[in-house]
């Protein structure tokens, strides 16, 4: 099953502020955890889409760090590493903002000579997880992407004309 996670428009590469939610593939044996897992699924092919218009600007991106609440979930973070086809690396206690704050003081400020010497440093006692993609898996979500963003352009092609 997959879904088309889109709940209040959608963003790039195809800005729709009208698009809503579609779940296809549903039949009477569908549960509630299928209909969760569904979104996280969405919602990971449309960051999938984003990262293929990032790649297309500077090159293929091999690994991603992750961070933020849904991160803390190892189910969606193999999924996500599953539908990117990337490794993916988690920090515990990453809090991208602050640290990026923190990183270009400690840079400026000479405290640290480098981005990365500071980035070093500040993840020296962080606990980090690293998620494999499975090839099969990518395969086929590869697949379902591919449907997902046909049935989006079915479902909206006459707004686009």
């Amino acid at each position: 099953m997959y879904a088309a996670a889109i709940f209040q428009g959608r963003a790039t590469p195809l800005w729709n502020p009208k698009a809503t939610a579609s779940f296809t593939n549903v039949t009477l044996s569908t549960t509630r955890g299928d209909m969760a897992r569904a979104v996280l699924e969405g919602i990971a092919y449309e960051i999938k889409n984003n990262i293929d218009v990032v790649e297309g600007q500077i090159g293929e991106v091999y690994r991603i760090l992750i961070g933020g609440g849904l991160s803390k979930s190892e189910a969606f973070n193999q999924i996500q590493t599953d539908v990117y086809g990337k490794r993916l690396i988690y920090y515990s206690n990453m809090e991208a903002t602050a640290l990026g704050a923190w990183i270009s003081t400690a840079v400026q400020s000479g405290i640290y000579a480098s981005i990365y010497e500071t980035f070093q440093k500040a993840r020296e006692k962080d606990q980090i997880i690293y998620y494999y993609p499975v090839m099969e898996h990518v395969l086929e979500y590869k697949k379902y992407r591919k449907q997902m963003n046909q049935i989006y352009r079915k479902l909206y092609e006459t707004e686009r004309r």
